[in-house]
This record gives C-alpha cells, sequence and structure tokens, in this order.
C-alpha cells in the first residue's frame, strides 16, 4: 500500500477483521445436523455451536457486542465462548472435519477462515500495511453463493468497511 499509513487504514483493517469472525462463525453455524448441511454430528465443544445457528439474529447480536473493538482477542472472545471454537479451528472444520453439503462451508470457506486467521495474526502485530493487503484480498474472495464482501448484503458482511465514514464501527 503506498503512500502514509493513516488511521483509516488501521480501522479499516480492524472492521474487516470483526466483520471475518462474524461471517466466519455465522457460517460454521451449520455443522451439528448430520445430512442437511454437513455430514458431521456436531459433539462437546462443537454441540454449543448447533444449538445457537437456530437462534434468529444470535451471530449478529455477538458482531453488535464487538462494534469498535480494537483487541484481536476481545473481538473472538464472544464467539469463541459462545460456540465453544477458536479462530483456529474454523479452517481445520471447513476443510476437513465435515464434508459440506451444496452451498454450506467447504474448501472456499476454510480460504475464508484462513485469511481471519491471518489478518488477526498481522493486526496482532501491529503490521497494518500487511493487514489492509490482506483486506485488499479479502475484497476478491468469494464464498459458495457469491461475493464475500457484498455491502448489500449485511446479514454476510454487516459492516461496509470501505465506505467512508464508517470510522470504527
Amino acid at each position: 500500500m503506498p503512500g502514509v499509513l493513516t488511521n483509516r487504514d488501521i480501522d479499516r483493517a480492524l472492521c474487516y477483521f470483526r466483520n471475518l469472525v462474524y461471517t466466519t462463525y455465522r457460517e460454521a453455524r451449520h455443522l451439528g445436523t448430520f445430512g442437511r448441511h454437513a455430514d458431521y454430528v456436531a459433539e462437546e465443544p462443537h454441540c454449543k455451536l448447533a444449538k445457537q445457528r437456530e437462534k434468529d439474529g444470535f451471530f449478529r447480536s455477538l458482531h453488535n457486542e464487538v462494534l469498535g473493538e480494537v483487541d484481536v482477542e476481545r473481538v473472538v472472545k464472544p464467539f469463541r465462548e459462545a460456540t465453544g471454537l477458536s479462530l483456529h479451528d474454523l479452517p481445520i472444520i471447513f476443510g476437513s472435519e465435515a464434508k459440506w453439503h451444496g452451498s454450506y462451508g467447504g474448501s472456499r470457506w476454510q480460504c475464508i477462515a484462513e485469511r481471519t486467521v491471518h489478518l488477526r495474526n498481522a493486526i496482532a502485530k501491529e503490521d497494518w500495511r500487511l493487514a489492509n493487503e490482506l483486506c485488499d484480498e479479502v475484497r476478491t474472495l468469494r464464498h459458495n453463493s457469491g461475493a464475500l464482501v457484498d455491502p448489500s448484503k449485511p446479514y454476510k458482511w454487516p459492516v461496509d468497511c470501505d465506505a467512508s465514514p464508517y470510522m470504527n464501527s
């Protein structure tokens, strides 16, 4: 990213991270019903996730809790506590632990989860240039039914991190 690093760059990276945590955990909610979305029966600790899946707006409420949060561990904490899954569990689950059906989970979501972990690591190291390069890469990713970053679908991408001024919301 050419030029001088700005607070906007930092805010953008944090916004992308919060959105990625939300959308990746939200997709993982499809675990737990054998044969419906994935050939995987949730057991402890993953059964927490299956129970939360049916609650309307559950993951959105977790995202609302972390709006404006700048500490990566505090962003992940409510999702981890609610589901029993760490951020590092998600690429593994999407990639190998379940055989996903149709437009749920699978290799595209494994890639998205991996980018979420990479962005977390860049932010934790305060490597804002790398973090913004990862944000640019995330803008090109697709999930199973379309573009990942699509502000017209707030249920998948809740905050338009590239709009001005969103500033840390």
